[in-house]
C-alpha cells in the first residue's frame, strides 16, 4: 500500500491552488482547480528536480506553501481516529493532528522528486448528490511501465470557503481508512498517547523512501 501512497503524492498536489487570498472572490470548481494547478505545480517541481544537490528544503517549502492549505487535517484526523477521536481530550486531538500532519508531509517530501514526471489523466467530472458541498475528482496516474493507477479525491466545501480534500482513494482503497486500521490497532494495544508518541518519534527520524515499505 505504501508504494501506492508514494504514487499519489503528485496527484495530491493537484488539489493545491496556492495560498488562499482573503480578497479573492472566485471559488474555482474542484475539477477546474485540480486541472489548472496540477500543471502549475508539476512545472515547479520539475524545475526543482532539475537543480543539482539536495533540494529537500525546496520541496518541503512547496508542500507548506501549496499542498498544506488545501488539506483539512482536522477532518482527516477525525476520520482516521474514528471512535478514538471522540474519546480523546482536546490536547490529545491537537497533538495527533500535528503529528499526523507531519507524517503526511514527510511522506510527500520523500516521494515528490521521484514521481513528478508521471502523467496524470483527468476523468470526466460528475457532480454528486450535494454538488455545492461534496465532490469527487477522479484521476489516473499513467506510468511509463506498469498499469495505470486510479486515484479519487474526496473534497468538501463549507459556505464561503474554498474546496478542501478530506480523503484520497487509491485503487478503491481509502487512504484515511488504511491509516485508521493501523492506528486503531496501535491504540487498542497501547492507547492513544502511545500512538502520538510513536508518530512523534517517527517524525524525528530521517526521512525514508516510502517505496521500501509495503
Amino acid at each position: 500500500m505504501m508504494r501506492k501512497v508514494a504514487l499519489v503524492v503528485i496527484c495530491v498536489i493537484a488539489l493545491a491552488g496556492g495560498r488562499v487570498i482573503a480578497e479573492e472572490v472566485e471559488v474555482k470548481p474542484p475539477q477546474k482547480l485540480v486541472a489548472e494547478v496540477t500543471a502549475q505545480v508539476l512545472t515547479a517541481l520539475r524545475a526543482i528536480n532539475a537543480k543539482s544537490g539536495d533540494q529537500s528544503e525546496a520541496v518541503s517549502q512547496k508542500i507548506e506553501e501549496i499542498i498544506v492549505p488545501h488539506l483539512d487535517f482536522t477532518a482527516m484526523s477525525k476520520k482516521v481516529l474514528g471512535k478514538h477521536w471522540r474519546r480523546a481530550d482536546a490536547d490529545q486531538r491537537q497533538q495527533f493532528i500535528q503529528e499526523f500532519k507531519l507524517l503526511l508531509i514527510r511522506t510527500y517530501q520523500t516521494s515528490l522528486s521521484k514521481y513528478s514526471e508521471e502523467e496524470i489523466k483527468f476523468l470526466p467530472f460528475r457532480p454528486g448528490k450535494k454538488p455545492d458541498q461534496l465532490a469527487v475528482v477522479k484521476t489516473e496516474v499513467l506510468r511509463s511501465s506498469g498499469p495505470k493507477i486510479p486515484i479519487n479525491y474526496s473534497l468538501f466545501k463549507k459556505p464561503g470557503s474554498p474546496w478542501k480534500v478530506y480523503d484520497i482513494g487509491i485503487e478503491g482503497i481509502s487512504l484515511v481508512t488504511n491509516y485508521r486500521s493501523s492506528f486503531s490497532r496501535e491504540i487498542e494495544k497501547s492507547g492513544i498517547e502511545a500512538l502520538i508518541k510513536s508518530l512523534a518519534q517517527r517524525n524525528q527520524e530521517p526521512a525514508v523512501d516510502s517505496q521500501s515499505k509495503s
